[in-house]
Order: structure tokens, then sequence, then C-alpha cells
């Protein structure tokens, strides 16, 4: 089931863009449903590809390596959890952004949306 980009977008919390050097890092907050990530995130900044092995998810004092992230070995998502998207590795620097995230799951195929937000 394909999720609408509009109700996608929802999931970025606005305002939360950082950039300190060669790293960033954002924020999700699952508002929608219960998602099983089952394949290492694809995320762009500014049409810049983000190496999935650069990628993280820290959520509940954890972390998990987004390369970690299988279909055997998945990253389940709660309703109602905030989640921070961290990585190294590409410079960026303060101003306006264009994020796009996709990330494939078990429920609901590939979730692909883009936002923009300011570091």
């Amino acid at each position: 089931m394909k999720v609408p980009s509009f109700m996608l977008k929802k999931l970025y919390v606005k305002g939360s863009l950082e950039a300190s050097g060669d790293s960033f890092q954002f924020k999700l907050k699952n508002n929608l449903a219960t998602a099983t990530v089952v394949d290492a995130p694809e995320i762009y900044i500014d049409g810049d590809s983000v190496d999935a092995e650069d990628i993280s998810f820290q959520v509940g004092g954890g972390e998990v390596a987004g390369t970690g992230i299988t279909e055997d070995d998945p990253f389940r998502l709660e309703k109602g959890v905030e989640v921070t998207v961290a990585s190294n590795g590409l410079e960026v620097g303060p101003g306006a952004h264009k994020l796009r995230i996709k990330v494939a799951t078990k429920e609901w195929d590939t979730l692909d949306f883009e936002v923009e937000d300011s570091a």
C-alpha cells in the first residue's frame, strides 16, 4: 500500500535539522502507524546521496546502523516514537536544505518523501 507524500511529510520534525562539520542529524516522529523497516534507508540532502554506512537511527537510548537493517534483522518503529537520524561523512552548511528520505517497510512498501528545513 502506497502512503501519500503529504502524509509522510508529517513524520518529519520541522526545525530538527542540525549540521556540524561533516555530520548532520534530524528527527522523525512516527505519528502514523507502526512500521518495520526492512532495508538500509536512502537519504539525500540537496540531491547528494548519503552513504548507507554513514547513517544511523538513534531511538530510546540505543543506536542502529543503517546498513545493519535487513529483512532478516529489521528495525521496528512503533507509532508515537521519535527517532534521530544521524549521518557522518557529508558536509552540510548552514541555511535551507532539501531532504529526501526513502525507506522500505514491510507494511507500507517504500516510503519516499521530501521536506525542506534549515540548519
